[in-house]
């Protein structure tokens, strides 16, 4: 149950907070008091689009924070399965600042999907719009199988049917890809054969361009070699010179003990020199046999490279990942038709599994539409529409949908003898806010949501049909925690807690307030509700007794 509502800085409530009872609440208030702000504030909780010209100013946030009592696994999984905090209280706010909206469960952060996700399980918000809802045809649907206790099976038709849905899809793109692919087989085979041939996985074709960058410098590359063998190892040249220039020190080591240090030194030198000339006699030998196959590696180079520029990649590695999606799509050419045969298996399956559930669904909607459209009909008649028909019809789509193979559609008449049709085409304005009604007193029987609130659903209907739909307000209330917006004083008078919603002005602003009422202050509302702005002694008496018969 929605707790504590507090509000700052939004449209003309500055500060606001309101704390209730898990009962039967009612609004009152002139028309343009400022009742609409009180249910904008709690679509924002629910996680609805954020109205920035609603904000008071520019410099202030806008806060609305809601507290709720929660008694709920589903909520509580819900919590765990975002990582949020589970209390005894649920505190949602939304904050909105400078353009920018921000929402919070129990001071973390959350976006507006979590929010809508738990706003769904703990209020449910019925409009003076809400009378669309007649034309919705997963809102009708949704209150016949909640009343036949069918919805759990339908859910699960609904996931059958998704997957159902995924899984044609699935071979139709397959099919559709194979018979491409097929068109192109001949054409990808040659690809594959032609990047087999390059063989990218045992070539390194970085070092073979290092090969032809040395067999095309091979002169220079020769002459500089040759120059190192010739300084370091023609006779008489830097070996021999260090070699007698090691034995000359050599021989004075026993006279003085550095020398033993140069010599070592030397002898070091001379080795590196020597490993130097064996290196570079090697390059020369390998240079040598390079060029023997230059043709050959031109040919492999110009090959590789054609190959490259024809799949518009840069190197080996891009060339490699060409190779390895053009394998994968030759194995799907090739394991294609098993592929999309098991998936026929599987949608075989799931065929049968959606069309049992449908039936299930449909027999159990056909056993207890008949007691539904009974008991519709006598409220109905309690609301003085004696002479009118409510049907449940269930009509045979050409294909599964959805919601089933049949559409669940509301057919009304109004009068005796005339032909019912659907309900969104020949109800009218205080007939709808009847059949609304009575469309939320059997829901709350389920008692599905702990908070329920309408906003004038009375519109339209006055006198004696104004008692009896205060009367069922007045039960529902049992059920769960009820909020009605209402300009009826016989809903007013049924109330078990009753709010005034009204202007105050001053030399520069005007503000709204809300303040609760006692039991004067509610006889003197009600008698204005009743004979407007003149209220006599016989008007304050009128509202008494509607006040006493309420409580009937």
């Amino acid at each position: 149950m929605l707790r504590k509502l507090s509000i700052q800085q939004l449209a003309l409530i500055v500060q606001l907070e309101l704390v209730f009872e898990n009962d039967f609440t009612v609004f009152t208030g002139e028309t343009g008091s400022g009742k609409s702000m009180l249910l904008g504030a709690l679509q924002l909780i629910s996680g609805e689009k954020a109205d920035f010209s609603l904000t008071l100013s520019d410099e202030k946030k806008t806060i609305v924070e809601a507290e709720f009592n929660i008694h709920s696994e589903f909520i509580s999984s819900l919590l765990n399965e975002h990582e949020l905090d589970e209390e005894s209280s649920l505190i949602i706010r939304r904050e909105l600042y400078k353009g920018k909206s921000r929402a919070f469960v129990n001071d973390t952060p959350v976006s507006l999907q979590v929010l809508k996700e738990l706003s769904e399980q703990l209020i449910y918000i019925h409009s003076q719009h809400a009378f669309l809802e007649l034309k919705n045809t997963l809102f009708i649907t949704d209150f016949v199988d909640i009343l036949c206790d069918t919805l759990s099976i339908r859910e699960e038709y609904q996931k059958t049917y998704d997957s159902y849905n995924k899984i044609l899809k699935q071979i139709d793109e397959l099919t559709n890809h194979l018979s491409q692919a097929n068109k192109e087989k001949d054409y990808l085979q040659f690809q594959l054969e032609e990047l087999n041939k390059l063989q990218l996985n045992k070539i390194n074709y970085h070092d073979l361009e290092t090969q032809w960058e040395q067999i095309e410098n091979k002169d220079k590359i020769e002459e500089t070699l040759y120059l190192i063998q010739h300084v370091l190892n023609d006779e008489k040249q830097v070996i021999d010179q260090l070699n007698e220039l090691k034995n000359q020190v050599v021989k004075q080591k026993g006279i003085q003990s550095q020398f033993q240090d140069f010599s070592e030194r030397i002898n070091s030198v001379v080795l590196e020199l020597k490993e130097i000339v064996s290196d570079s006699t090697r390059i020369l030998d390998s240079i040598q046999e390079e060029s023997t196959n230059k043709e050959e590696l031109q040919n492999q180079l110009s090959h590789f490279n054609h190959v490259l520029i024809k799949h518009k990649v840069k190197n080996q590695n891009e060339l490699i990942a060409v190779f390895d999606t053009l394998s994968a799509t030759n194995h799907q050419i090739e394991n294609g038709e098993e592929e999309i045969k098991k998936l026929k298996e599987t949608s075989l399956i799931l065929e049968k599994k959606m069309i049992e559930l449908d039936e299930e669904v449909q027999k159990n909607r056909l056993k207890k539409i008949p007691n539904i459209e009974g008991e519709i009909k006598e409220l109905l008649d309690d609301l003085n529409l004696k002479n009118s028909s409510f049907q449940i019809k269930l009509e045979k789509q050409e294909l599964f949908g959805p919601l089933g193979s049949r559409k669940v559609v509301f057919y009304f008449s109004a009068n005796k003898g005339a032909e019912a049709k659907p309900i969104e085409k020949i109800a009218s304005g205080g007939e709808i806010s009847r059949i609304m009604l009575i469309i939320q007193y059997k829901l709350s029987e389920k008692k599905l949501l702990p908070t329920l609130i309408l906003d004038e659903i009375d519109s339209g209907v006055s006198g004696e049909v104004a008692f009896k739909m205060a009367k069922m307000m007045k039960k529902m209330g049992e059920n769960l925690q009820l909020f009605v917006i209402t300009h009826l004083p016989q809903v007013a008078a049924s109330g078990k807690q009753h709010y005034k919603v009204f202007k105050q002005s001053n030399q520069n602003t005007t503000t709204t307030s809300v303040q609760i009422l006692d039991f004067e202050q509610r006889k003197l509302e009600i008698a204005q509700l009743m004979s407007g702005e003149k209220i006599n002694e016989a008007a304050l008496q009128n509202a008494f007794l509607l006040m006493d018969e309420s409580k009937k």
